[in-house]
């Protein structure tokens, strides 16, 4: 397994074949939360240490994984030192990188004529947060892999996080998650006007998917 870092607060692992085999390990394997998963990011963690003298276990971890071929892996694991840090990292992703799967399709499929749909009513509900340390809370009840579309507003006057949610059918994990929000936000409204106003004029942090990003983040 390649080590190297390239940033003082990044390190990059590469594993081939023989590595992914070593280990008896698959990329599929590698859904977020599996015990391999979690086997091979502690791995990598120690030998980060011992390598680089890099410590991560003072703050949030980042882990990003990008499959190279179909027997290769890329892994950046990223310290978060504070707010600003994860949001400017989120910003820095490649154009599409952070879309959903519906939002993909429609990327790499431009010339196609989409076909007719029924026409359906989106919902959109708006949570407010105290803080982002509880924005950070409410996003760890919730799975990285959620179909949800969702950004994070912020509000730099008063400090106040609003995470906009859009859907157009309720399922039982949309449910589930509503409900979880609602035990961390401050306040939850589903006003046009004050929805537009959000989008009018405050700050735009994590303009897709910010419920699964924060999720994924790995928590020593």
């Amino acid at each position: 397994m390649k080590s190297e870092r390239i940033s003082k607060n990044q390190v990059r692992f590469t594993l081939n074949r023989a590595d992914l085999k070593a280990r008896q390990l698959k990329i599929t394997d590698l859904s977020y939360g599996s015990e391999k998963a979690k086997a091979l990011f502690d791995d990598m963690m120690l030998q980060a240490a011992a390598e680089f003298g890099f410590d991560m276990t003072k703050h949030p971890i980042m882990i990003e994984a990008i499959p190279i071929s179909e027997d290769s892996l890329m892994i950046t694991m990223t310290q978060v030192r504070s707010h600003e840090d994860l949001l400017a990292l989120f910003r820095s992703n490649v154009p599409g990188a952070e879309m959903g799967p519906e939002e993909v399709d429609q990327r790499i499929r431009p010339q196609e004529e989409a076909p007719e749909e029924p026409q359906t009513t989106e919902t959109v509900m708006v949570y407010t947060f105290e803080s982002f340390d509880t924005v950070l809370d409410a996003a760890r009840t919730v799975s990285p892999d959620l179909r949800l579309r969702n950004q994070l507003y912020h509000d730099e006057e008063t400090g106040a996080y609003h995470l906009l949610v859009q859907f157009q059918r309720q399922t039982r994990t949309l449910r589930y998650v509503l409900t979880a929000l609602t035990e961390y936000a401050s306040d939850v409204s589903r006003e046009p006007l004050r929805i537009a106003y959000i989008r009018e004029h405050d700050h735009l942090s994590v303009h897709a998917r910010a419920l699964q990003k924060l999720a994924a983040m790995e928590t020593q």
